[in-house]
């Protein structure tokens, strides 16, 4: 290993940007960076490509205000105040320069097997990651004093979070931490949900907990990153969120001054997020009065959508599909276990004879016509699910099977085929739609008076799909909280297809 470290390649490691990212954003040979990077030729302020390179680093970080830059920079120019861009580029100027001295790598601080109690740590690797992260939480419970932990992660820590060997653990130290009263905040987002309804009851059991503060980033925001920070004592950060299956490094931090300043980032995070749960709106509470009652009530479940997603197709097919998508045996297995429980098991139970499933064939020829294949959303797998026209016939067979004969059919759900203004939906029906993070209804009469229900998005009806035994049967208890269901799912998924939006006329 080089004794000597360009600058330029000590601060593309830090923020993840690789050669290939950098040369195509600035037009010029991979091989120009790497000759830059290690020395072989000259970068500073005469090069032609100076400015251009120093516009696209900032560019990386200015969604959250430059702040992975300043963070780099505190140990090397600890006096400089980093608010905007142009202050980030005299600092990037003066590192770029080589007017601060560059520790070459063997001098940096080691990676230890317990990263966390270095004052700085690199922690690599799966296991690691998990040790450094219950280890967070091992600290807030040992310390005497409360303490606020915030945490916020990215997909790669959601599928960690999904194997129950480690998700054991880590939820019940979290409802220790908040029996002992320390407070917890906690971003989700759309790269970070899929863990959390693998046990939704304890989910929504730490979310009703009153310092347990749950927030929620839309899609579109400054994207997650890992990001866990115990109050004046430790911090963990990949500083940049992990794409595909790309493995980020881990860095853990014990100097105070750091701390407070991931701490500061954290909280400049929250200015992108909503509250998760508002025990306030009027909305929600309707929600819940109106789930609560349906056992008694003898209300049906519908469910509309313009794709044939929702549609319970045979196991067998639905792997043909994964097959097609090149995922390995354990992939197929994880994502056939979820569609196994999400869609396909509760279509057969003998309780969910009060659905209907609601299916827009407008919506599915137009489909067709428009696209060579359909993409379905995330909620089986973290990876694209590719449909071709091919494999999407399989789903139009199967319907159109099971509308010419339904007794044959092993499926215990009445199906109907409707066109986009829901044409025969009757009109005592409660409408749930989704719309980004708030849950409407369009109501055309009272929640008593109402004989339907119609959901319409699949991806928040299939995890319903789970529970709506609990929920006709009317719940115990300690399980009170899952008639606030769509609150939660409603903050999980994407905006409602437009096709759907039409339905608001039943």
């Amino acid at each position: 290993m080089k004794s000597s470290v360009s600058p330029l390649s000590l601060i593309l490691d830090h923020l993840h940007i690789s050669a290939v990212d950098l040369a195509a954003g600035i037009h010029v040979d991979p091989s120009l960076i790497s000759r830059w990077r290690n020395k072989n030729r000259k970068f500073n302020s005469s090069s032609a490509h100076y400015s251009n390179t120093l516009n696209f680093i900032l560019d990386q970080d200015e969604r959250i205000n430059y702040q992975n830059i300043a963070i780099f920079l505190m140990d090397y120019m600890p006096e400089a105040a980093i608010t905007n861009r142009e202050e980030a580029y005299k600092a990037l100027d003066l590192w770029m320069s080589g007017h601060f001295s560059v520790s070459p790598y063997e001098t940096l601080p080691p990676s230890v097997d317990n990263a966390n109690v270095a004052d700085v740590g690199i922690i690599k690797g799966e296991r690691q990651k998990k040790e450094a992260l219950l280890y967070a939480l091992d600290t807030t419970l040992m310390l005497p004093e409360r303490k606020h932990l915030y945490l916020m992660f990215d997909d790669s820590t959601d599928r960690i979070l999904e194997q129950e060997s480690f998700y054991i653990p880590w939820i019940q130290r979290l409802h220790e931490i908040i029996k002992k009263g320390h407070e917890i905040s906690f971003i989700y987002s759309s790269d970070f949900f899929r863990s959390c309804i693998v046990d939704l009851d304890n989910f929504l059991s730490l979310c009703f907990s009153p310092n347990f503060h749950a927030y929620y980033m839309p899609k579109g925001a400054i994207p997650a990153f890992d990001l866990c920070i115990l109050e004046d004592v430790l911090a963990l950060t990949n500083f940049t969120p992990s794409i595909g299956d790309k493995k980020t490094t881990l860095y853990s931090f014990t100097h105070p001054d750091i701390v407070r300043r991931l701490q500061l980032q954290y909280e400049n995070q929250l200015n992108s997020c909503e509250l998760l749960v508002n025990h306030d709106d009027k909305k929600i509470r309707q929600v819940a009065i109106t789930l609560k009652g349906i056992q008694h009530m003898g209300q049906k479940l519908s469910v509309y959508d313009s794709t044939p997603f929702v549609f319970p197709i045979r196991p067998e097919n639905f792997q043909k599909i994964l097959v097609y998508n090149g995922f390995s045996a354990p992939e197929i297995e994880a994502i056939m276990m979820r569609y196994l429980t999400f869609i396909y098991h509760p279509c057969l139970s003998s309780n969910f004879n009060d659905c209907q499933f609601l299916l827009n064939m407008d919506g599915i020829f137009d489909a067709l016509d428009q696209y060579q294949c359909i993409f379905l959303p995330k909620l089986l797998s973290n990876k694209d699910i590719v449909i071709p026209k091919t494999l999407y016939y399989l789903y139009l067979k199967e319907i159109f099977d099971y509308v010419s004969n339904p007794e044959s059919s092993e499926i215990n759900v009445e199906i109907a085929m409707v066109t986009d203004s829901c044409t025969g939906l009757p009109r005592d029906t409660t409408v749930y739609a989704v719309d980004n993070l708030c849950a409407y209804i369009n109501t055309y009469s009272t929640p008593n008076e109402a004989k339907h229900l119609l959901f319409t998005n699949p991806f928040v009806a299939a995890d319903a799909y789970r529970y709506l035994e609990n929920l006709r049967i009317g719940l115990p208890e300690e399980n009170k909280n899952m008639t606030q269901l769509l609150l939660i799912l409603n903050q999980m998924f994407e905006k409602v297809p437009s096709g759907a939006a039409g339905s608001d006329s039943g």
